[in-house]
């Protein structure tokens, strides 16, 4: 799994002094561009772009301002136009904090349709490729 680290700010807490529900959302944004970038790095003129078509979260504990997390990002599945990558966040000695899955479209920006994931990225996903059980 891809790993990039998180520290929880201030900002990102709400009234009951723990990680608000949305801030794991720009968490597994963080760590799923670094992964993306890591395995392919996209240009804006690129032929396509990735979307998000669909992310959930499932909350197990919460996390304070100042903890130190990591975020990971895996790949659970590869399928011909999209892919679906495994995200956690994690707390060093509490474990388990956050997961859910995203659901990534290659998609063209010029026919605004989605396209078949070209055969050297969909390699290179597939060497990421985690058993979920």
């Amino acid at each position: 799994m891809h790993e990039t680290p998180i520290y929880v700010r201030f900002c990102e807490t709400d009234a009951l002094g723990h990680t608000n529900n949305t801030s794991y959302f720009f968490y597994f944004e963080e760590s799923r561009m670094k992964f993306l970038h890591s395995v392919m790095p996209m240009d804006k003129n690129a032929p396509f772009q990735f979307v998000v078509a669909r992310i959930t979260c499932d909350y197990m504990q919460q996390s304070y301002p100042g903890d130190a997390l990591i975020a990971r990002t895996s790949v659970e599945k590869v399928g011909s136009k999209s892919f679906t990558l495994r995200q956690e966040v994690l707390h060093e000695e509490k474990g388990l904090i956050a997961s859910g899955e995203c659901i990534i479209v290659c998609f063209s920006t010029k026919t605004q349709k989605s396209v078949e994931i070209p055969h050297d990225l969909r390699e290179k996903l597939t060497q990421h490729t985690i058993s979920v059980g």
